[in-house]
């Protein structure tokens, strides 16, 4: 597990977080770290980023999820734009089910 933050940086970059057990050590280091955001990266996509935003994450990195080496290698860049909004989207509404469940009181819940 690489843990990288750059001198007096916002937040910490977690890398892979698929190699140090994926949301589960996130939700830990956010439970020991609670003043500290952290960027999930190495292992994060589309059919997970929501789990690693609901963990705690700040942000995540993505490379090849959304620029692999066929479709770099085809010259197709069209297919980066889809991704990357597919990503985008996939985040926000992550964000907004956290901010609609942190927002609901005990009552609202049951």
């Amino acid at each position: 597990m690489q843990v990288a933050a750059a001198g007096d940086g916002d937040a910490v970059k977690l890398f892979s977080c698929l190699a140090a057990a994926g949301t589960r050590y996130l939700r830990t280091l956010r439970s020991q770290y609670p003043q500290t955001d952290f960027i999930a990266s190495g292992g994060v996509g589309l059919d997970n980023c929501a789990e690693y935003i609901r963990a705690g994450a700040c942000a995540i990195g993505v490379g090849s999820e959304i620029a692999d080496p066929e479709s770099m290698s085809i010259g197709d860049y069209r297919v980066f734009t889809i991704r990357s909004k597919r990503l985008i989207d996939a985040v926000r509404d992550a964000r907004a089910f956290l901010e609609e469940t942190t927002s609901l009181n005990i009552g609202e819940a049951r």
